[in-house]
């Protein structure tokens, strides 16, 4: 084989390394995982779990919006109406203020 074809065959290798590598996600059982989790499990109706994974989130990272957000998504869709706006704000608290 040639050295043309070796350099070309190790950086598609890493290439690929790289590319398969980002699509692992976060680490499990940190906030940014939690999110995940209940991103997905309010996309799949799962509204129960995808609460306790939110809440999981702001548990390890108060200050993870999106987990704020996708808990007040699921109680809305639980037509638990009178949570909804209360997680919102909750969120909304913990956003940096302008100045």
């Amino acid at each position: 084989m040639n050295r043309g074809r070796i350099i070309l065959l190790l950086g598609l290798a890493v290439l690929v390394g790289g590319m398969l590598g980002g699509c692992r996600g976060p680490a499990k059982d940190t906030a940014k995982w939690h999110l995940h989790e209940g991103n997905e499990l309010v996309i799949q109706g799962s509204y129960d779990e995808a609460i306790e994974e939110c809440t999981k989130a702001t548990h390890l990272d108060p200050s993870l919006v999106k987990a704020y957000f996708w808990r007040a998504v699921a109680y809305y869709q639980k037509m638990q109406y009178e949570l909804f706006p209360r997680r919102l704000q909750r969120g909304y608290r913990t956003c940096p203020q302008p100045s």
